[in-house]
């Protein structure tokens, strides 16, 4: 059915209750960054004090990591940070208490570098041991940066967790794993927690702020699945998929113990991105054509659907970051297909109109987005309502809108 604004209503069946879904519209604006040079890859973006994001990216072609910023008003030109190097990992962007920009790559050498922004960047060697396949770093409110690596120690591949601060650096072994595994790090209260895929097994491990051991607090058997694994981490939830036979979220409670809500994670060719808003979770995936997905749901509401939706014109095999910030979805990407470097806002247009709710004057009726004479009729003559008098105040509701 259409609701009064509008708006697609549908009515379902799920889990044995009967619901009713209304459509959260948003408007889509591409802004487009650089054209045809391929500077968008092994991208990540961070949102700043404001709500402005800044961006670390790459490009193989000239083997250099640049830095993008927003402005109010504009993108700012884009800086030459690090020359002449080959990237093991995508970088990952943060800012500080500061507002000071973080960026934590892998060269090719297992060097851990992290470039802090200022009245100058200077680069900071982190660790030069990281050898695993996959590589994970979190930046504490605390301005600690928190890396998840496997590093060999004592003869033995080992999942290492490296804090790391202006005055010292400390390196924690957490277990023996394979540089094949898959892992995550973040920090839950004063609590590290690493989330780890091994061995058809995903297990969580805390360390104990007050002792400073670690212990394993989830060890779940993936049903023996080995292949098409994904994982993912954001706060105090976990996100994984065993190949389809097993998959959803981890959630800890606040006694600390994880418990298992299952929803469909999308498959993805690329690095699966996840954040949480609130009550709903958001991640951006690419599917087999590598496409672009972005899907959402509610946590701790098992009859709550899954939405995807899929842009078919947007094609990437890079990791494509995902901010929300006062409303606004935000999604950056590089076009494989033609070496665009471009960012998206998804912007709230609940009468979906295309025109954002905060330049439209009736938000809640479509396809009027003007009011001249402010008395509730659009000036749209096609649209729902139109006013027959855009220039006069009126209230009449009967053979003509708006008129006195």
């Amino acid at each position: 059915g259409i609701s009064n604004s509008g708006q697609p209503t549908v009515l379902c069946q799920s889990s044995g209750q009967l619901l009713t879904m209304f459509v959260d519209s948003n408007v889509g604006l591409d802004y487009s960054l650089n054209s045809g040079t391929g500077l968008g890859q092994q991208m990540d973006t961070a949102v700043d004090s404001n709500g402005l994001l800044r961006f670390g990216h790459y490009s193989s072609d000239y083997s250099t990591i640049f830095y993008t910023q927003e402005d109010s008003s504009q993108f700012s030109s884009t800086t030459t940070l690090v020359a002449s190097v080959d990237l093991a990992h995508p970088i990952d962007v943060y800012v500080d208490s500061n507002d000071y920009t973080r960026l934590v790559y892998v060269d090719d050498n297992n060097n851990v570098n992290l470039i802090t922004s200022g009245p100058s960047w200077n680069t900071t060697v982190v660790t030069n041991s990281s050898i695993g396949d996959d590589f994970d770093s979190y930046w504490s409110d605390d301005d600690e940066l928190y890396i998840a690596q496997i590093a060999n120690s004592n003869n033995f591949k080992t999942l290492q967790v490296v804090k790391h601060n202006s005055t010292n650096t400390t390196v924690m072994d957490v277990i023996h794993a394979n540089v094949t595994s898959q892992f995550e790090v973040g920090l839950i209260g004063d609590t590290i927690a690493v989330a780890l895929i091994d061995a058809n097994r995903l297990k969580i491990f805390e360390m104990n702020s007050t002792t400073g051991n670690w212990s394993t607090a989830l060890d779940s058997w993936l049903l023996g699945q080995t292949e098409n694994l994904e994982l993912s981490m954001a706060g105090n939830n976990v996100l994984f998929d065993a190949n389809n036979s097993i998959q959803g979220f981890y959630i800890r409670n606040s006694t600390g113990q994880w418990n298992l809500q299952t929803a469909d994670i999308p498959d993805s060719n690329s690095t699966i991105e996840f954040v949480i808003d609130g009550d709903r979770w958001h991640t951006t995936t690419t599917d087999e054509s590598n496409n672009l997905v972005w899907s959402t749901g509610v946590l701790d509401d098992y009859s709550n659907p899954v939405t995807t939706i899929s842009f078919p014109a947007i094609y990437t095999t890079e990791p494509v970051p995902i901010e929300i910030t006062n409303d606004r979805v935000m999604i950056s990407y590089a076009d494989t297909s033609t070496n665009n470097f471009l960012t998206m806002r998804l912007i709230p247009d609940q009468d979906g109109d295309l025109i954002p709710d905060l330049m439209d004057d009736l938000p809640s009726m479509p396809n009027q987005w003007e009011d001249s004479d402010l008395d509730g009729f659009g000036d749209n003559i096609l649209g729902a309502n139109p006013d027959h008098c855009a220039s006069d105040f009126g209230v009449s509701k009967f053979v003509e809108y708006g008129c006195s």
